[in-house]
């Protein structure tokens, strides 16, 4: 019974202390729950659209090179055949070299940014051999080049692969944030909505108890002993 009186005399007070706390909780982890989770499925999302990107440009250039490697075989091909113009192909041969340096240029770069070889040192010591190959006109020299061409394309099909493997990971853990991310935002709303909800509820109580008091009839004044 003290309980029930207790809760009876003191419902009012206790509805706001509730609603109060309630929306007080909605508001601070709208700024401590959500907004410290909020960055981060976009910092997620940033490394995996960098990574797609990283691997259609290498996709783009190894596949510029390849062309550029077709065509240099085939006129090394047509160079060893004696009915074939040799000073022509030889200054074929010559600008297909020249040619075939711009993509492997630009995978040395886009390996290099990636921080898997040194491009000064790297394209250097390429640059290297295509002036001796372009100079020289053997076969061992174009070889030379080939070979060296080849480790530039295989590092970079390394890192394609590495980082499609790692697509799989970053997608899940975007898709981990923006679930937890909705939760909270969920959560925060439930509060925030239940404080508003026990606030109104505690205004309510009072404006009808202020009419209640407002309606009642005055008490019958106590009579006068001296007039008896």
């Amino acid at each position: 019974m003290r309980a029930i009186d207790f809760l009876s005399r003191n419902i009012r007070p206790l509805i706001l202390l509730l609603g109060f706390a309630s929306s007080l909780t909605g508001t601070l982890g709208s700024f401590l729950l959500i907004d410290n989770l909020d960055a981060q499925p976009k910092q997620a999302t940033d490394r995996r659209d960098g990574d797609s990107q990283e691997i259609d440009k290498l996709g783009t250039l190894a596949a510029n090179y390849f062309i550029a490697n077709q065509q240099g075989d085939l006129i090394y091909a047509l160079s060893l055949q004696e009915s074939s113009r040799q000073d022509l192909l030889a200054l074929i041969y010559k600008g297909n070299l020249l040619d075939r340096a711009e993509p492997t240029r630009n995978l040395i770069a886009a390996e290099s940014l990636s921080g898997l070889s040194d491009y000064t040192k790297t394209y250097g010591d390429y640059e290297r051999l295509n002036d001796i190959a372009r100079g020289s006109g053997t076969f061992e020299d174009y070889v030379a080049v080939k070979d060296y061409e080849r480790n530039v394309v295989q590092l970079a099909q390394k890192r394609v692969q590495y980082l499609q493997l790692r697509l799989v990971p970053e997608t899940q853990q975007i898709n981990n944030l923006n679930r937890r991310l909705s939760n909270r935002r969920q959560s925060m709303i439930i509060f925030a909505s239940a404080g508003a909800f026990l606030l109104l509820l505690a205004n309510l109580m009072e404006h009808r108890r202020s009419l209640a008091h407002t309606e009642a009839p005055p008490r019958a004044a106590a009579a006068d002993p001296k007039l008896e």
